[in-house]
């Protein structure tokens, strides 16, 4: 099972102290055929960085029952 997440970044100020900040878009986190996590820029909203996460996902499960599996970036 995936997950879907905003990621956070550092940003330094000029005076010196820093602020935590977060992407306007959406990534989704999740693991491959061949077991391994990956990360992948999705979506400015969270529905459809669902539909991503759920097209890889289902991608990733057909390769690993051996099945020929297209491009999940195809919308």
């Amino acid at each position: 099972m995936g997950r879907i997440f905003k990621p956070e970044y550092t940003v330094k100020r000029l005076d010196g102290t820093t602020e935590r900040r977060r992407t306007a878009w959406y990534h989704v986190e999740y693991t491959d055929a061949h077991g391994r996590t990956r990360h992948k820029k999705a979506s400015p909203t969270h529905d459809l960085a669902k539909e991503v996460l759920r097209k890889l996902e289902e991608e990733a499960g057909q390769e690993r029952n051996g099945l020929a599996s297209g491009n999940a970036w195809d919308l």
